[in-house]
C-alpha cells in the first residue's frame, strides 16, 4: 500500500522549496547580478518604443479628462445625448474619446514645438556667445584684480585670488583654444553624431506615441483588466486594499509630476518676460534654467538661480544682483502663490519628509530621483500610515497624532495623559529646570507631591 503524504508534510515541502527559491534569487542577485542587468536592459532597449508610449499617455491622461468632461460630455447632453450613462451610445463615446485624443496629441505636439524651435536655438545662441565672449571677461576681471592689488597693496588676500583666478583662467582659455575653437569648424560632424542619434530618439519617440494613442482609447479597459486579475486571484479586501493603494498612488502621481510640470512652465515664461523687460544678459538660457530646475522640489530653484546668477555675474554685476532678486521675488510667488494654486496639497507630507525623500533618492538615483523622490516616498508614507491606524483601530486605539503628543503611556487599552497624576511611571517624571539639573536641585515640590511624600511615610 503506497503511503500519502499528508497535508503538514505537503506544507513543509511547499515552505523548503520556496526557502531554497529564495536563497538562490538572493545569491544570483549579489553574485551573478552584472548578467541579469545585462538582459534587463537589453528588454528594456526593445521596449522603449512601449515605455515611452506609457509615459506619453500617463501624461496626456489628464487633459483627456479634463476635455471629455468639461467639454464633450457636457455638449452631448445639451443634444440629449446621456452619454456615459446610456450603454447604446457606444459610437458617440468612440467619436467622443477620439476627438479628445486628438486634441490632446495636438496640443502635445505644440508644446514640443515651442521647445525645440524657440528654447533650443536660444540656447545655442547664448551658449556660443557666451564662449565667443569668454576671453574679454576673463582679461576685465584680471584687469580689476589687479587694480585693487595695486591700490592695496601687500594684501594677501587679493594676491591669493589673483593667483587661483589667473589658474583657472589659463585652464579655461586652454580648453577653449585647443578643444572648443579649433573643433568649431568639426561642429557639423558632431551635429551630426547627435542627429543621428536624436534620430533614432524621435522614432522612439514616434512608436511611443502610436503606442500612446492606443492606451488613450483604452485605458479604461486596461484598468477593468487589472481588477479582474486582482479580484480572482485575492481575497475580496485584499483586492480592495491593493486597488485602493495603487488608486492613490495614481493620485499622487498624476497631481504631483503633471501639477510640477506646468508650474515649472509657467515659471520659465513669466522669468523670460521678466529678464526681457529688465535687460538682463542670456535671457533665454537663465530662464530656461530656472524652469527646468524649478521641477526640483525645495533646492531646484535655488540651484537655477544660482547657475544662472554666476553666467550674468560674469557680464555685468550689477545686472547679476537685479537677476537674483528677481528669482527670489519670483519662487517667492511661485512658493506661496502659484505652487500652491496649481499643487494644492498633492503629497500629503510634511516639509521635513520633502527634504528627507528628496535627499535620499537624490543620492540614489541622481536628479531623477530628486523629482520622482517626492512622490514616491508620500505613497510609502501614505501606506504605512494606513497600516498603523488599521492595527490602532483594531485594538479600539485613538488614530490622531495629537492625541499621542499629550500620552504619557498606555495602561489596559487607554492612552495616560501627562496632565494626569502618574508619579514617576515608566520614566513620566516632572521635568527639571535646566538650572536646577546643573546645581543638583531637586525640583519643585508642589502640595499634591507633598501629600503623596507623607502618605508614603505615613505607610
Amino acid at each position: 500500500m503506497k503511503h500519502k503524504p499528508d497535508e503538514k508534510q505537503i506544507t513543509w515541502a511547499i515552505t523548503i522549496f520556496g526557502l531554497f527559491l529564495a536563497c538562490l534569487l538572493v545569491y544570483c542577485l549579489i553574485f551573478r547580478s552584472s548578467g541579469y542587468i545585462a538582459g534587463i536592459s537589453y528588454i528594456l532597449n526593445i521596449l522603449t518604443g512601449i515605455i515611452y508610449g506609457l509615459i506619453i499617455a500617463y501624461i496626456l491622461t489628464p487633459v483627456v479628462n479634463y476635455l471629455e468632461k468639461r467639454f464633450m460630455v457636457p455638449f452631448y447632453e445639451r443634444r440629449g445625448i446621456h452619454i456615459l450613462q446610456d450603454e447604446k451610445e457606444e459610437k458617440h463615446r468612440k467619436r467622443m474619446r477620439g476627438l479628445s485624443v486628438a486634441i490632446s496629441v495636438i496640443f502635445f505636439l505644440a508644446v514640443l514645438q515651442i521647445l525645440f524651435l524657440i528654447c533650443i536655438p536660444s540656447l545655442y545662441r547664448s551658449i556660443s556667445s557666451l564662449i565667443n565672449a569668454a576671453p574679454s571677461y576673463i582679461l576685465n576681471v584680471r584687469t580689476y584684480l589687479e587694480y585693487l592689488l595695486e591700490r592695496y597693496p601687500d594684501n594677501p588676500i587679493l594676491e591669493e585670488a589673483l593667483k587661483v583666478f589667473n589658474d583657472f583662467a589659463n585652464q579655461i582659455m586652454s580648453v577653449i583654444n585647443t578643444t572648443i575653437l579649433p573643433n568649431m569648424d568639426k561642429l557639423v560632424d558632431i551635429v551630426t553624431t547627435y542627429l543621428t542619434r536624436f534620430i533614432s530618439g524621435i522614432v522612439n519617440c514616434f512608436v511611443g506615441l502610436i503606442v500612446g494613442i492606443y492606451v488613450l482609447f483604452s485605458k479604461e479597459e486596461f484598468v477593468g483588466q487589472a481588477k479582474m486579475v486582482c479580484y480572482a486571484f485575492l481575497k475580496e479586501n485584499t483586492a480592495n486594499e491593493v486597488i485602493s493603494a495603487f488608486r492613490h498612488i495614481h493620485y499622487t502621481f498624476i497631481g504631483f509630476l503633471f501639477g510640477k510640470l506646468i508650474d515649472s512652465f509657467l515659471i520659465g515664461i513669466l522669468c523670460y518676460v521678466g529678464t526681457s523687460i529688465l535687460s538682463i544678459p542670456y535671457a533665454g538660457l537663465v530662464s530656461v534654467l530656472v524652469g527646468v530646475t524649478n521641477i526640483i522640489p525645495v533646492f531646484g530653484p535655488y540651484v537655477g538661480a544660482v547657475i544662472g546668477s554666476i553666467f550674468v555675474l560674469i557680464i555685468d554685476p550689477l545686472a547679476a544682483l537685479k537677476f537674483a532678486v528677481f528669482v527670489l521675488i519670483l519662487q517667492q510667488f511661485d512658493g506661496n502663490v502659484l505652487g500652491p494654486r496649481i499643487l494644492g496639497d498633492s503629497t500629503g507630507i510634511s516639509s521635513f519628509w520633502v527634504l528627507f525623500s528628496i535627499i535620499l533618492f537624490g543620492g540614489l538615483f541622481g536628479v531623477t530621483g530628486m523629482i520622482l523622490g517626492v512622490p514616491l516616498f508620500a505613497c510609502f508614507y501614505h501606506g504605512m500610515r494606513r497600516m498603523i491606524h488599521r492595527h490602532l483601530r483594531m485594538k479600539g486605539m485613538p488614530t490622531d497624532t495629537y492625541t499621542y503628543t499629550r500620552a504619557a503611556y498606555v495602561e489596559n487599552g487607554k492612552l495616560v495623559s501627562f496632565d494626569e497624576n502618574h508619579k514617576e511611571k515608566y520614566h513620566t517624571k516632572k521635568p527639571v529646570a535646566p538650572w536646577r539639573m546643573i546645581l543638583h536641585l531637586r525640583p519643585g515640590k508642589g502640595p499634591a507631591d507633598k501629600e503623596e511624600e507623607s502618605e508614603e511615610d505615613n505607610s
